[in-house]
């Protein structure tokens, strides 16, 4: 059952641009282009400071949540993109009928898509919505990832690969 914040919705919106405008929070919109089926279009809201998420929400130090997981990978690529100047979007994909991509980055070469995986293993079911989405993509698609908490680097096939979250923004010079 969704919670009654008790403000407006002008208010919510209004104190939504300023948590965007400081820096406190941004929104991720959803990849437009509709592959499968009818989308979700409402934006995924994410924080760029976890320990600041993990205050607010009563958290604390739970590291063992997903939610805080997907947040933190979120905020990781935010900042890769505007660090590096990248001509990227950072987008998501939802269907209606259950089908979701956690992150799609839009690049100008096409389309590399995360899903995020709160767990020490990768399973190859844990690949079925990155297999689904580079049918509908065409030639668009350059690969996906599973950003996951383990340790190993794993090539799952010519395009998609688990990685591990520590190695995901390693600089290998």
């Amino acid at each position: 059952m969704p919670l009654n914040s008790g403000i407006g919705v002008e208010t919510a919106r209004r104190y939504l641009e300023y948590l965007r405008i400081s820096y406190q929070a941004f929104l991720v919109q959803p990849y437009h282009t509709n592959l499968t089926s009818s989308l979700v279009k409402t934006p995924k809201l994410f924080w760029v400071d976890n320990g600041l998420l993990r205050h607010l929400s009563d958290y604390g130090f739970i590291l063992d949540s997903g939610q805080l997981y997907e947040n933190y990978i979120a905020s990781e690529l935010l900042k890769f993109i505007r660090t590096n100047g990248l001509e990227t979007k950072l987008t998501f994909y939802r269907t209606r009928s259950g089908m979701e991509i956690d992150f799609i980055l839009e690049t100008e070469n096409g389309l590399i898509a995360l899903e995020v995986k709160n767990r020490d293993i990768v399973t190859t079911s844990d690949f079925s919505s990155l297999r689904r989405l580079a049918e509908s993509s065409g030639k668009s698609w350059i690969g996906g990832l599973v950003v996951y908490r383990g340790n190993k680097i794993q090539q799952i096939s010519d395009n998609l690969w688990a990685v591990p979250s520590c190695r995901l923004f390693a600089d290998e010079d």
